[in-house]
C-alpha cells in the first residue's frame, strides 16, 4: 500500500501490550451523505478525527471498516488531530457516510489505511 502524504507523526505502538490505534470520527455538522459533499478541504464540514491507543487485551467497542474501491491514486484530505492527511476517495466517501450527526456524537472505527502507520517499514 502506498504511503500517505501527511504532516501527522505516528507515535509507536507497544507490541508487548498489543496496542492498536482507533479512529474517533467527529460528528458531522451537516448530516448528509459523504459522497455527495464536495470532497475538497474547504468549507465547514471537513472530516475530522483523532486517535486513541488501546490494548487488544482490554474490553473494546469499535467498528472495523474494510473497503477497497475507487482509484487508489486519487486522494483527498481529512483532518487527523489537526493535521491534513490525504486518503483515498473511497475511504473519504466511507468516512463521510459513517459520520453521525452532532446530536448522536462521534463514532469509533478501525480503518487500516489510517490506524496503521503506512510509512512504517518495520
Amino acid at each position: 500500500m502506498e504511503a500517505q502524504q501527511t504532516t501527522y507523526i505516528y507515535t509507536p505502538l507497544d507490541e508487548s501490550r498489543r496496542q492498536i490505534r482507533l479512529l474517533h470520527l467527529s460528528p458531522s455538522s451537516i448530516h448528509a451523505a459523504g459522497c455527495e459533499r464536495d470532497v475538497s478541504d474547504s468549507g465547514d464540514d471537513r472530516i475530522r478525527c483523532s486517535f486513541s491507543v488501546v490494548s487488544l487485551d482490554d474490553e473494546l467497542n469499535f467498528e472495523a471498516l474494510s473497503y477497497a474501491w475507487g482509484c487508489p491514486k486519487q486522494r483527498v484530505p481529512v483532518w487527523l488531530e489537526g493535521h491534513k492527511v490525504n486518503i483515498t476517495t473511497g475511504l473519504h466517501c466511507a468516512l463521510g457516510n459513517l459520520r453521525l450527526s452532532e446530536a448522536d456524537g462521534g463514532r469509533i472505527i478501525w480503518a487500516d489505511a489510517l490506524c496503521i502507520n503506512q510509512g512504517d517499514q518495520g
